[in-house]
């Protein structure tokens, strides 16, 4: 007994897949615990061995016009997971592309809001979750905007960039640079974002604390040494000794360059008599521009690894967790400062 593939008008040619698909498809089968994405990869690859619509059909036990149809979304959008709350055809290529215009510019906190535009702008009905499957298909997450400050100045950021690219690359190699800043960790347990098994709360002891310290630090964006120097308050005084110590550290280079914002104590003038005489030459951020400070990158480090979600039962363990930051980070500072 022989079996002889049709030769009707419904037979296709062999193997439309590339060998890679093709094992990609036979691996996802064997580990696929949805019954209907299996049924999909079983029609395609039956399909690509030149089976027939119907043979396939008969075999799955589905309709002619699903094999059809998984078949077709396959070849265009090498699609497998059924939507479980609308097609992905109801809004056309033209309004799919308004949709998407708009929500660049407008930010929605539920799905809600979007079904409810799009049935009244478009008047496609769509549920939550067919309306979540479109977002995530056409490149959307969920996820917080990004501060950046009001007031900054584009454009002479941009001059900045440009003027300390040329800065940088033109420095004598008995110069280093290094970005500085001031920062003041407060006693008091913050929290932040991490992974947390679903349905279990995870309890964090709470402390009123409003001790703080009050940090002066730099990194050299050549070496990727970081400095740290605590003080009562941030002042002038203050400032002039980190000056110093700096000084003492590179007593080999015949330049500093200190690049900084605009706070007070930076142009006070007991700091500027003082530098008339120092190898430090200081540099001014343009205004409202954090992000152009690099030692930014530490800070938010130092409270991803030493601050969130982490009870310190006193001050003095606080302290100690604060300023030992520096040695943790080690070579890892590499990571954060080698594009600067």
């Amino acid at each position: 007994f022989t079996c002889a593939k049709s030769t009707s008008q419904h037979a296709v040619s062999m193997q439309f897949l590339t060998k890679q698909e093709r094992e990609q498809l036979q691996a996802q089968h064997r580990f696929e615990r949805d019954r209907r994405i299996c049924d999909r990869i079983k029609a395609i690859l039956l399909y690509d061995k030149g089976w027939t619509f119907p043979e396939i059909a008969e075999a799955l036990l589905l309709s002619e016009g699903a094999i059809r149809n998984h078949i077709k979304e396959y070849q265009s959008h090498k699609k497998l997971r059924p939507e479980g709350g609308g097609s992905m055809e109801k809004l056309s290529d033209s309004e799919s592309s308004e949709l998407e215009k708009h929500l660049l510019e407008y930010t929605y906190l539920h799905v809600t809001s979007i079904v409810a535009y799009v049935n009244v702008r478009f008047g496609h009905h769509y549920s939550i979750p067919g309306m979540t499957s479109w977002l995530k298909r056409h490149g959307f997450s969920y996820k917080k905007p990004k501060l950046v400050p009001g007031k900054a100045d584009k454009d002479e950021q941009q001059k900045w960039i440009d003027a300390y690219a040329k800065f940088k690359a033109n420095l004598p190699g008995d110069e280093t640079i290094c970005f500085t800043d001031g920062v003041h960790p407060t006693h008091n347990v913050q929290l932040g974002y991490g992974w947390i098994k679903k349905g279990v709360d995870k309890l964090i002891p709470a402390n009123t604390g409003r001790s703080r310290l009050n940090l002066t630090g730099s990194i050299d964006i050549l070496s990727y040494e970081v400095f740290l120097q605590e003080d009562k308050t941030l002042n002038a005084d203050a400032t002039i000794r980190f000056f110093q110590s700096l000084e003492q550290h590179y007593s080999g280079k015949t330049r500093i360059h200190v690049f900084c914002d605009n706070a007070p104590y930076y142009r006070n003038r007991e700091v500027t008599k003082y530098l008339k005489n120092s190898k430090i030459q200081l540099h001014f951020l343009p205004p409202y521009s954090p992000n152009l400070n690099p030692i930014e990158r530490l800070w938010k480090w130092m409270k991803e690894t030493v601050v969130y979600n982490t009870y310190y039962s006193d001050f003095y363990e606080f302290r100690q967790a604060i300023l030992g930051f520096p040695y943790f980070i080690g070579s890892r500072s590499w990571e954060l400062f080698r594009s600067c």
